[in-house]
């Protein structure tokens, strides 16, 4: 069952990078994944995944989306929380960018 998921807002300038940060736990199968943006706007710089500093195996963290904007124009950046051999998302966020 997919959950409703928050929706954020955030105006950048072509050239100016940025992080979207979200909880996960991939541990559990569950992680953030890139569902839709303007490729023609924005530029997927990396993905990564910072965990929690513990010595625990398992443990959760931050998924990390670093951007880059490249052109002016507006687009959404949609992220599902969902298993990879899984169709439903689990949760959304939603991202919408103004580059200016």
């Amino acid at each position: 069952m997919s959950e409703r998921g928050e929706r954020h807002a955030r105006t950048a300038r072509p050239g100016e990078k940025f992080t979207i940060n979200l909880q996960s736990n991939p541990s559990t199968g569950y992680r953030w994944h890139l569902l839709y943006f303007d490729k023609s706007i924005l530029k997927l710089i990396t993905p990564e995944f910072a965990p929690k500093p513990t010595n625990q195996i398992g443990t959760a963290g931050i998924q990390q989306f670093n951007f880059e904007a490249t052109k002016e124009g507006t687009t959404n950046i949609r992220l599902g929380y969902k298993r990879s051999w899984e169709t439903e998302t689990m949760k959304s966020n939603e991202f919408f960018v103004n580059v200016i």
